[in-house]
């Protein structure tokens, strides 16, 4: 076929009204895409960001969850993030969603032509990963950070490619940029994985083009390409990446994790029956999910017939790239099986792997190599029939030869490839009692709730066979398509169009019931309204521990201006993990949530808790009930103030000795303070009852005291100890404290003092000079350079 350009306006037209097809449910519908997490935790934080955006203020410490923490946050310095600017927080996450969507395949389709595939067989592999269950399945999660961070990696193997193959450094550097976008997503998992595909790529390219040249002196120049990748991702990301590996050092996976956490969400292997079936093992729409969280993580789909076109490109292609994109299938499975397989133990040992879990996490680097194959296939399908076609080919017998083969090998695979189905469709209808038998040990074993799932056996059972039936139809009629084809029996615009449409409508048919909208609002304020407004009453500052989600959402308080000891995010600081399993008498959690569920360790009072909220009754000499509904709230007897004086310190050798101290059963933390520091004033005589401390302003990055001590003391602040929180008494800088293992604290003299503790984010700071001065470089090198061209 004729090559065309590159990426023309009848294409982008094409994705266009192919993507807003496939969202014609959420594009006119009032609300907010449904997501599970935009619902639970993405839209406060969306609505938490666009505010800070709005108003020109650094979201830096978010303290309206687990105590307070930093958000390592690139606001609003990644591309899309105008988008709160221009519309209504609603139209601005779900337009976010489209607009990445129809991003991921466009930028599939430009790396299609830039590997030199068909305009039809790019075309196809740009709607296999931008439609794919990969990206389709996360809107329902919620999951955007992972949206946000894979849709870039076509667009990253292009500039590499083409870094590789000119040796220019503007290559190189764009490589890096758009690789610094990717980090700006805010999902490290799929930039790390991206990373590692990467350098086998570049290795994968490189050795053979320093082989045939027999030019050893190209390695330093190749190596020196790296570099400028590296240094230009570095660069670009460093306002987030900065920020990022000094939280992930400080927070609970900041040592690695063990071996049963970083291998939890392995791929199953009775989910590899997803690469055909998406739904095969229950919908979480359809509350029949066998998997759970796998629907979404290991789910393998990126339409029927884009699959099987890359089943052909599997055994009928010998191209270089192609080469890759088949081991990169072959390792990403392998990586994804996780514990299922001994492999997965190897895998563990590389830097990176212990820090992360759910190893199905992987198969965005499937489904991004099965869509490049499926171009692939797509071409040997086109090509062939091409050569059958052309007179001038039909006379070199070794053309012909070659065409009939593959025309052969794309006839047999469909055709094996219905057989099978069918065949799998008869089995599965003839042993439905074994078929049942298998999915309960299946529930039973991979649902914390099987009981939810049980009852719906008959419902996935049924969605089983028709899954295999849709199946088995799609092939069939692809099939006929392929084998009209190469029999030349219609033509090659006719047929690509067959393909095209036949492998959108498979994917708009999957993407349908997933894609719709919701009042996220409403989930925060449905709860019992007259329990919160009796705490939003009190003009104290405090904090509130929910006993269950149902009483009081993890991110509620940002709509309620309430603080939670209680949360749900990636990390945590590691400190607070470690006093959360303080009072639990757990060890420190490694998870993504904190849920502090004793209500009556002194350890509680210490974190400010004033009220505590259930949706059952509770007891306990500490509590007093204030209200009795929906949920009931209790007032804290135990609760200490957000700031107090201590007249009283002593010394930790470590931070795991202050821990153990505070758990003593006769510390009291009105009466002494643990520090770590060496330079510790032990004990300062004085009545804290004669001391007078005051916050007189508080917002998220900074408060203010004023203070009045009889005598010295230190002035201790119930607030996470973070080393990005700096502190002035009277104007000058003085040092902050880590007290009792978590909180920070300051030494005062005797008299009164204005007392400033704010949140300096020197890492953003520093990230912005390198952020700017690297797009000023970038833009002043692509301006030189059209200069030089005209």
């Amino acid at each position: 076929m004729k090559k065309q350009a590159a990426f023309g306006p009848s294409v982008a037209v094409l994705f266009a009204i192919s993507t807003l097809l496939i969202f014609h449910n959420v594009i006119f519908r009032p609300g907010t895409i449904f997501g599970m997490d935009i619902v639970t935790q993405g839209y406060p934080f969306s609505w938490y960001f666009s505010h800070a955006v709005q108003s020109g203020v650094r979201p830096d410490w978010f303290p309206y969850m687990m105590s307070g923490f930093p958000l390592t946050s690139a606001i609003p310095l990644y591309p899309l993030d105008w988008l709160c600017l221009t519309m209504p927080l609603p139209r601005e996450m779900t337009w976010r969603y489209i607009i990445h969507i129809f991003g991921a395949a466009v930028f599939m389709y430009m790396l299609m032509r830039r590997f030199g595939r068909s305009n039809t067989g790019s075309i196809i592999g740009g709607m296999a990963f931008g439609f794919s269950a990969f990206f389709i399945s996360k809107i329902y999660a919620g999951h955007g950070g992972a949206i946000w961070s894979g849709v870039w990696i076509p667009l990253t193997f292009l500039f590499l490619d083409k870094a590789v193959e000119t040796r220019q450094f503007r290559y190189a550097a764009l490589t890096g940029v758009v690789l610094g976008f990717q980090l700006l997503g805010l999902h490290p998992q799929y930039v790390y994985y991206t990373g590692l595909a990467m350098a086998i790529f570049f290795i994968w390219r490189v050795l053979p083009m320093v082989a045939k040249e027999r030019k050893l002196n190209l390695v330093p120049v190749y190596a020196g390409l790296a570099v400028i990748a590296f240094l230009f991702t570095f660069f670009i990301s460093s306002p987030y990446i900065l920020q990022f590996l000094e939280s992930t050092a400080l927070s609970n996976r900041g040592g690695g994790t063990d071996y049963s956490f970083a291998s939890s969400f392995s791929l199953a292997p009775a989910q590899l029956v997803t690469a055909i079936a998406p739904s095969f093992w229950g919908s979480p729409v359809q509350e029949n999910s066998a998997f759970g969280a796998l629907y979404w993580d290991g789910s393998m789909f990126i339409g029927i017939l884009p699959f099987i076109l890359a089943i052909i490109a599997f055994f009928g292609m010998r191209d270089s790239r192609a080469g890759y994109f088949k081991a990169l299938a072959i390792l990403s499975i392998l990586i994804a099986l996780g514990d299922y397989t001994p492999f997965f133990k190897l895998i563990y040992k590389i830097p990176g792997f212990s820090m992360i879990r759910a190893p199905s996490k992987i198969l965005y680097l499937y489904t991004f190599a099965m869509a490049g194959l499926a171009a692939y296939g797509t071409d040997i399908v086109i090509s062939s029939s091409v050569r059958l076609r052309s007179p001038r080919l039909a006379a070199i017998e070794p053309e012909t030869q070659n065409a009939q083969g593959k025309a052969v090998l794309a006839r047999k695979v469909m055709a094996f490839s219905f057989l099978a189905v069918i065949i799998s469709l008869v089995a599965w209808w003839a042993a439905k009692g074994i078929i049942l038998s298998h999915a309960e040990r299946i529930i039973g074993s991979t649902r914390s709730n099987p009981e939810a799932v049980m009852g719906k056996l008959a419902g996935l059972y049924a969605m089983q066979l028709s899954g295999l039936a849709w199946t088995a139809a799609l092939i069939a009629l692809g099939t006929l398509a392929v084998t009209a084809l190469t029999r030349k029996w219609i033509s090659l615009n006719a047929a690509a169009t067959a393909l095209i449409a036949l492998s959108f409508i498979d994917l708009w048919f999957y993407a349908d019931p997933l894609l719709f909208t919701t009042n996220a609002r409403k989930f925060y304020t449905s709860g019992d309204r007259m329990a919160i407004n009796i705490i939003k009453a009190d003009s104290d500052r405090f904090r509130i521990l929910p006993m269950d989600t149902d009483s009081f959402q993890y991110a509620q308080g940002v709509f309620d201006g309430l603080e939670s000891v209680n949360g749900y995010y990636p990390t945590s600081i590691g400190r607070y993990a470690a006093y959360a399993g303080a009072i639990q008498n757990t060890p420190a959690y490694v998870g993504v949530s904190a849920d502090i569920t004793r209500h009556d360790s002194p350890l509680v009072g210490l974190l400010n808790v004033k009220y505590v909220l259930s949706t059952k009754r509770l007891t306990g000499s500490h509590l007093a009930e204030i209200h009795a509904g929906k949920s009931f709230v209790y007032y804290n007897r135990n609760w200490l103030p957000r700031v107090f004086t201590v007249h009283s310190a002593t010394l930790a050798e470590s931070p795991d000795a202050a821990l153990k101290e505070i758990k003593e059963p006769d510390f009291d933390p009105k009466k002494t303070i643990i520090l770590e520091n060496r330079n510790v004033i032990r004990r300062v005589p004085g009545n804290p009852a004669k001391d007078r401390a005051v916050i007189t302003s508080y917002s998220d990055t900074r408060l203010d005291v004023k203070a009045d001590m009889a005598s010295n003391g230190y002035l201790f602040f119930s607030e996470v100890y973070y080393p990005r929180w700096q502190a002035w008494v009277d104007g000058k800088p003085v040092k902050v404290l880590c007290a009792d293992y978590l909180f920070r604290a300051v030494y005062l003299p005797k008299g009164k003092h204005d007392i400033r503790m704010e949140y300096v984010n020197t890492p953003y700071r520093t990230g912005m000079i390198l952020y700017f001065s690297s797009l000023a470089f970038i833009a002043g090198m692509l301006i030189v350079r059209r200069k030089q061209r005209d």
